[in-house]
């Protein structure tokens, strides 16, 4: 069972059905060695993905949820996402490029920390990956 970290009940109010789901079966099936927050912010953007997973085995992971239906994709492509609903059109970005960017701006922020760079040899002040 992985370890809710900031979930409370008036974080579970702010969140869509959809991240409660999520939510609930990240806790119960994920392993008990998972770190999971959610709606944290991230990068020197501050971002806010709806769940980022410390996983001893996959590393980092971020994940994205959109309480859509199959119903409701009118047409998707590599950067947008076009829904349809009661016949009115409406774009989004593309999850798969919205959780790319958490990542990309998270892996960027990290070297920043003292911490986590290299300290000498040849990827000195680099992140330290190992």
């Amino acid at each position: 069972m992985a370890k809710l970290i900031n979930i409370s009940g008036v974080t579970e109010e702010r969140m869509t059905a959809g991240e409660k789901r999520v939510a609930s079966r990240l806790e119960a099936f994920m392993s008990n060695e998972c770190l999971v927050w959610y709606d944290i912010p991230v990068g020197r953007k501050n971002r806010h993905p709806d769940f980022v997973i410390i996983d001893p085995e996959n590393g980092l992971v971020f994940l994205e949820v959109k309480d859509w239906t199959v119903h409701t994709l009118h047409q998707v492509n590599h950067e947008q996402v076009i829904l349809e609903t009661n016949g009115i059109l409406k774009s989004e970005i593309n999850p798969l490029v919205q959780v790319r960017r958490y990542a990309c701006d998270t892996v960027n922020a990290l070297p920043a920390n003292p911490c986590l760079r290299q300290n000498d040899g040849q990827y000195k002040g680099r992140l330290n990956l190992a």
